[in-house]
């Protein structure tokens, strides 16, 4: 998984812990039906980078966090998907590698990464300090994200 991979992973664990374990199913799934879909794609070789919008998608989640109020489902349901389509289309098997078992062990990773960092998300929701702790997490990742999409257009 790459760096841009890891943070539009972890914001969207962020942005579905935030909104409450309950209520962010069905963002959760659609995440898993469009990892799954990009997964598919990346197998049947029309996978590709997509760093550079998942840094976007990971900047823009992380500021979404960092504001700390209530977002409407269908647009967290949104980035959820477009993250997990962009994990899935960047995921490619190493050499050596069955693809078949690489590409299932990369979705349950994958899902499982998010249920489990939307969970504790939601469990930090319970204290005053956790809501501030997952705000600081949403504007690091931002900032992470922000810093990896400048230093990948300035070396070309």
């Amino acid at each position: 998984m790459t760096p841009a991979a890891s943070a539009a992973l972890i914001v969207v664990a962020l942005l579905l812990g935030q909104a409450g374990w309950r209520a962010s199913r069905d963002a959760l799934l659609a995440f898993a039906f469009a990892l799954a879909l990009g997964l598919a794609l990346a197998a049947a070789d029309h996978g590709g980078h997509a760093d550079a919008p998942l840094l976007v998608l990971a900047a823009a989640g992380g500021l979404l966090v960092a504001i700390g109020r209530p977002w409407p489902l269908p647009l967290l349901g949104a980035i959820a998907a477009a993250a997990g389509g962009g994990i899935g289309l960047g995921a490619a098997a190493e050499a050596g590698t069955p693809q078949l078992l690489a590409l299932a062990g990369s979705f349950v990773a994958a899902c499982l990464g998010v249920a489990a960092g939307a969970w504790l998300a939601a469990l930090a929701q319970q204290r005053p300090w956790g809501r501030i702790l997952v705000r600081v997490a949403g504007s690091w990742m931002a900032a992470a994200a922000l810093l990896v999409l400048a230093l990948l257009y300035a070396h070309g």
